[in-house]
């Protein structure tokens, strides 16, 4: 699914941020857990749409 990879893929660079700018890390950090949630919420959405729930 295209919105995961994407999340994953931000995450990564978020990551990629808090290491190359420590005073970042943090707020990197509170970003990555709220596309970890998002990344979730859509491939949930996902799979109902799929399923025919919706």
């Amino acid at each position: 699914m295209i919105a995961i990879g994407s999340s994953d893929e931000v995450i990564s660079h978020l990551r990629a941020l808090a290491i190359a700018v420590p005073r970042l890390t943090e707020e990197a950090k509170i970003l990555a857990d709220k596309y970890k949630i998002l990344s979730r919420r859509l491939n949930k959405l996902h799979s109902i749409w799929r399923s025919g729930q919706f």
